[in-house]
């Protein structure tokens, strides 16, 4: 409605400045006014075309978007995608001190709304974590009381790609950042 108003006010001030308001003498033709109002609205209903096409665009990139996140339930692990497909996931080490990591394997393709079982593997360890699972450190069971953090990455259909940043440990699980990772 604002806009409507402005438009108005606008046209009003053109018509103040094309006439002598005097003598109501006509000093441009009616048609120039008319032209010079239609070139306004013009300009107006292509700014609010070129904003509509970028809110389309924004939604239609976000309707693709994977989605993963990882859950644990019965000493098991799940990589959930809860948007698009997802390609290329690769899970970064979790490094739970300088000397316990685990890591988990790569998966090519997870579809929108799928889930598929995930084995963390140790890749290093002290004595105080070797045969100990990493729901162990994930739910807060041992000894060892740090967050820790989970990142996986990955890519959308047209290549864009993406990060999921999870923290994790003491029993707390929660998705700090799911976005895009810009590229330098």
């Amino acid at each position: 409605m604002k806009k409507y108003f402005a438009i108005g006010v606008c046209g009003v001030l053109v018509i103040l400045i094309c006439c002598d308001v005097a003598t109501a003498k006509q000093v441009i033709p009616y048609s120039d006014i008319i032209y010079a109002i239609t070139a306004i609205l013009i300009a107006w209903y292509s700014f609010e075309t070129a904003h509509m096409k970028d809110e389309i665009s924004k939604q239609n990139k976000l309707s693709i978007m994977p989605c993963l996140t990882i859950y644990e339930c019965d000493r098991k692990f799940w990589l959930k995608n809860t948007g698009g497909p997802a390609l290329n996931i690769k899970t970064l080490d979790i490094k739970l001190d300088e000397l316990a990591i685990f890591s988990f394997n790569s998966i090519i393709f997870l579809n929108k709304d799928q889930e598929v079982e995930i084995i963390p593997i140790c890749k290093a360890g002290n004595s105080d974590y070797l045969g100990k699972g990493l729901h162990v450190f994930w739910n807060g069971l041992h000894d060892f009381k740090k967050i820790f953090l989970v990142k996986i990455h990955y890519d959308d259909l047209v290549g864009r790609k993406y990060e999921t940043v999870m923290r994790a440990g003491q029993g707390t699980h929660e998705i700090i950042r799911i976005g895009e990772i810009m590229e330098v």
